[in-house]
């Protein structure tokens, strides 16, 4: 995936399957983009705050999955 001029993006498929019984709990595709500076350093920091963004989406989707 190439994002374009100005942005920074991340993508990632998760899946959760139960340890007892190999059910599938959680299965979803995060994708965040978010404005970025030019030059490597502003960059990682955008994909940084991407890449919290995710796994902050994720927890959460993550409890209500376990409440299920």
């Amino acid at each position: 995936m190439i994002a374009p001029a100005g942005k920074a993006v991340a993508a990632v498929e998760l899946a959760v399957v139960a340890a007892r019984d190999g059910r599938l709990l959680l299965l979803k595709t995060y994708q965040v983009e978010i404005p970025s500076a030019a030059g490597p350093e502003a960059e990682v920091a955008a994909l940084a705050r991407a890449s919290s963004d995710i796994l902050a989406a994720f927890v959460t989707d993550l409890g209500q999955a376990a409440r299920k």
